[in-house]
């Protein structure tokens, strides 16, 4: 176990390094757009130059047969968090409802927001969401995937963080 904290501390904080220098990071770039979500959402697309961009990575994970990809940005003085969804299989017909939050280093959560999410539509993105979090400090999106719009254990859970993205500094509303 000790060995997986420490490579993944030092992944994490190669991340956080690399997204301070260039002031970047990658998620969400050249996906199609895709529609069905019964709360916000927007089409994917590249971030903005210059946004600061913090996702999960080229592994996503599968969840009640979703591909997900939690993904949180600095938008002007806000946060914005998402998440990127796929189907596990193409031809998949269920629904599924996506949960998206904030969190910072100590495992506290904003309200979790939801949307339903039909995989036989293909991908799309569940979200961005506009948040504000009550201080500065380093954030993470994370995400549940239920087949139920009963909020999620995970998320209840003071011990529990739901899948996270890489973390990201927010200097707090300015």
């Amino acid at each position: 176990m000790a060995l997986f904290n420490d490579v993944f501390g030092i992944r994490t904080m190669a991340v956080d390094v690399y997204c301070r220098v260039v002031d970047e990071c990658a998620g969400g770039k050249g996906r199609p757009s895709g529609e069905g979500a019964d709360t916000p959402s927007a089409a994917p697309g590249n971030p903005k130059p210059g946004t600061p961009t913090a996702c999960r990575g080229r592994d996503n994970l599968l969840i009640e047969g979703a591909l997900v990809n939690p993904c949180i940005r600095r938008e002007g003085d806000s946060l914005e968090i998402y998440v990127d969804v796929e189907p596990g299989s193409p031809d998949d017909p269920n629904e599924v409802v996506v949960w998206a939050w904030w969190r910072d280093a100590e495992n506290a959560k904003g309200e979790p927001h939801k949307c339903l999410i039909k995989l036989g539509d293909g991908y799309q993105r569940c979200g961005p969401f506009a948040e504000n979090p009550p201080r500065a400090g380093y954030y993470s999106a994370a995400t549940i995937v239920t087949s139920s719009g009963e909020v999620p254990a995970k998320w209840a859970d003071k011990n529990s963080t739901g899948q996270v993205s890489a973390r990201i500094y927010w200097p707090g509303k300015q």
